[in-house]
């Protein structure tokens, strides 16, 4: 059995983590980290062993200074070194050795796609990447010396090459979003996309073509059906440049569907 807490304390004007539950789709949970350089200190009571990037010291007590939060996992793990990739996983999982080089493979070219397209220059691939599967939840939170990657996926990693995109975009996109956003529904519809076309752009195969988030409420069901056809109408280097518009312009338009199409009429006139 294994444990995973992410613990962020970090002033912000909504919980640093908090559960969303969009019109009875399943839960979505989002964080909100800090790349400030912060100094903690741990104490953990009880005899089993844990990991995590703070520096052990004698008597159960840990410190460090970290950015982008703390991770402890305790419980029945593997530690596995390929080349200068160190990965930590469940003991339930099979051994990853065999299926690893793929997953890698994809997993640095989802990371590339993602920071050139949206320009992220500072978030570079750890050497620790640390693999978990509670709750069957989709997420990922990038501290300064970790990945830490949440899979739906059990038993095996093979399985989980598709869920690479989708399961990235939070660490990448969101976690340090320092904005005030009205609403999250748009925000899942977004990833949904992105995660599609970057499977696309990256040569992931997946059955999923199109979005999946929780339909939107019915006023404006029609709305949104029409921006989906007229966005995958457009050509992919048009497709990625909206991305990047609507992801610019998330704290302005999430509270309303209709702004975000008043937005994606204005791009495609522009593009015509």
């Amino acid at each position: 059995m294994v444990l995973a807490t992410y613990w962020i304390p970090v002033k912000s004007d909504h919980g640093p983590f908090t559960y969303i539950n969009v019109y009875g789709d399943a839960i979505k949970s989002l964080s909100m980290q800090s790349k400030k350089i912060i100094h903690y200190k741990l104490t953990v009571n009880g005899e089993i062993p844990i990991c995590t990037n703070l520096h052990s010291h004698r008597n159960g007590t840990y410190s460090g200074d970290v950015s982008g939060g703390i991770t402890v996992i305790a419980g029945e793990i593997t530690k596995k070194k390929f080349g200068r990739q160190e990965v930590i996983y469940p003991n339930s999982w099979s051994d990853i050795s065999k299926d690893w080089q793929v997953y890698e493979k994809y997993l640095i070219e989802v990371n590339r796609e993602i920071r050139d397209m949206f320009h992220l220059n500072d978030m570079k691939l750890p050497n620790k990447i640390v693999l978990v599967s509670p709750n069957w939840e989709l997420n990922s939170y990038l501290s300064s010396d970790h990945l830490l990657i949440q899979h739906e996926t059990l038993l095996n990693i093979s399985s989980a090459v598709k869920e690479i995109p989708e399961v990235f975009i939070p660490a990448l996109l969101w976690n340090y979003d320092q904005r005030t956003l009205s609403s999250y529904e748009q925000i899942f519809a977004f990833n949904d996309i992105l995660s599609i076309y970057i499977r696309d752009k990256v040569g992931i195969k997946s059955p999923v073509s199109a979005p999946t988030s929780a339909e939107p409420p019915y006023s404006t069901q029609k709305i949104v059906e029409q921006f989906y056809k007229q966005f995958y109408d457009l050509s992919e280097k048009q497709q990625k440049e909206f991305l990047v518009l609507w992801y610019k312009e998330m704290s302005n338009v999430s509270d309303s569907w209709l702004k975000t199409v008043k937005l994606f009429q204005g791009f495609r006139e522009r593009v015509k």
